[in-house]
């Protein structure tokens, strides 16, 4: 706004107060004393940092003016020829070191200053303060999106560290002490050998991970070849038979995870099928036709929500219960089930908790099943029902059309062929209706 005036105001410097420094330094110039231009100075003009605090300003007076809230003149000041009279003005908050900005304006020789143009100058200071302050506003604002976008990414990676950390380690907790609980002496069964082999795996990779954390890079993938969760061996006398136990499909791209539910899920009588992502996860709903699908909402290629959308999609899985699991920060359900979703559980989570809720949700569905099929039933039964009413009315208007008899007279007659041959009264019905034939059938 000042500096587009060069007619009236040849010199214009707007320094900016460093509280903390002490120091007031030029954030924007016009005119021959501009901080790029200093070397082209006819005398000694104002330096580009001045301190504050009583100490020596090169002869310009802006510790004064700060510290006084006053507006000072310069005496002497040499800095173009085309510069009258040089005033120090605080700009901002009124009162001694109040101002946040500090202006040094020059008057051309032509004008006129007197106390109303002082008074302007001084508007013209406050003015500038105002944007000054609104420009370190934004700042500030700007700051704190920035932190609180770190916090938020602070927090995922705390997310992403406690699924990598405390999923396995709270599925492994049930084998594990299964193997401390055996006798001294007495050998390991299958379920304890699994629980073992599983915690030597999950030590290696907690091993990378932490290896990782320290070298402040993503934590490493496995150095071994990753475990194939469908050979977990199934824990010994808990084996159900060939198709006694639902079916479940295991959607999850951490392979300790996925080994550690695939013996967790066939330990308690499911039979599981397991893929390491969104895509087979799909493929595997319509090859296996699962009874329910537990899937990470955060697999790679196709995530869990868009899994779940498809599923939704295809008539042929429509109607598949689908449990998610994910982050445990508030609202984390709420995107699953609006996907879709039939339930949702936060990660780390309880084996005694997931088991309780895939059973649960695997009972609801089979209830919705069977009322849906009760539902239907009664549906086809009334359908018949009002079509053997309808057959019954149309044979007896044509009895009574043929025998010239009353209503209940053809009703009468139609009921005692039913009676004698020992078929439905629907079916005698019908087939008058069809036929035209009362003598076939005794009418």
């Amino acid at each position: 706004m000042l500096s587009g005036d060069t007619a009236d105001l040849p010199l214009v410097l707007l320094y900016r107060v460093d509280r903390p420094a002490g120091l007031a330094q030029v954030v924007s110039s016009a005119g021959p004393a501009g901080p790029a231009d200093a070397e082209d100075l006819r005398g000694a003009g104002p330096p580009p940092t001045v301190p504050l605090g009583g100490a020596d300003g090169a002869g310009w007076p802006l510790d004064l003016a700060w510290r006084t809230g006053e507006v000072i003149e310069v005496g002497g000041a040499d800095v173009g020829q085309d510069v009258g009279r040089v005033f120090v003005l605080p700009a901002g908050a009124a009162g001694p070191a109040a101002a946040d900005a500090l202006l040094i304006l020059g008057t051309a020789l032509r004008l006129v200053v007197d106390d109303a143009y002082i008074a302007f100058l001084r508007a013209a200071a406050a003015a500038a303060g105002a944007a000054l302050a609104a420009g370190r506003a934004a700042e500030r604002e700007a700051e704190r999106a920035e932190a609180v976008a770190a916090a938020d990414r602070a927090r995922s990676a705390q997310a992403a560290l406690a699924d990598e950390l405390g999923t396995p380690l709270a599925l492994l907790a049930d084998p594990l002490r299964r193997a401390l609980d055996v006798p001294d002496g007495q050998p390991l069964g299958a379920t304890e050998r699994a629980g073992l082999q599983l915690g030597r795996e999950i030590v290696d990779r907690l091993g990378q991970i932490v290896d990782a954390l320290r070298r402040r890079a993503p934590p490493a993938g496995p150095s071994r070849p990753m475990p194939a969760a469908d050979v977990v061996p199934t824990p010994a006398g808990r084996r159900t038979k060939a198709g006694g136990g639902p079916v479940v499909l295991v959607a999850e791209s951490a392979p300790e995870v996925r080994a550690l539910l695939a013996q967790l899920l066939r330990a308690a009588g499911w039979r599981v099928h397991t893929v390491a992502d969104g895509r087979k996860a799909l493929e595997g709903c319509r090859r296996h036709a699962p009874d329910l699908l537990l899937a990470s909402a955060t697999l790679p290629g196709t995530d869990g929500l868009e899994l779940v959308r498809a599923v939704r999609a295809d008539r042929a899985t429509e109607r598949l219960p689908v449990v998610l699991t994910g982050g445990w920060e508030p609202g984390a359900a709420a995107p699953a089930l609006a996907a879709g979703a039939d339930d949702h559980l936060a990660r780390p989570f309880d084996p005694d908790e997931l088991l309780a809720r895939l059973r649960a949700r695997l009972e609801a569905t089979r209830t919705r099943t069977a009322e849906v099929a009760e539902h239907r039933k009664a549906e086809q039964h009334l359908r018949i029902a009002l079509a053997a009413r309808e057959h019954v009315g149309t044979a007896v208007g044509l009895v009574m059309a043929q025998r010239r008899c009353s209503a209940e007279e053809a009703f009468g007659l139609l009921r005692s062929a039913s009676q004698r041959s020992n078929v439905k009264l629907a079916e005698v019905a019908r087939s008058v209706v069809m036929t035209a034939d009362m003598h076939g059938r005794g009418v």
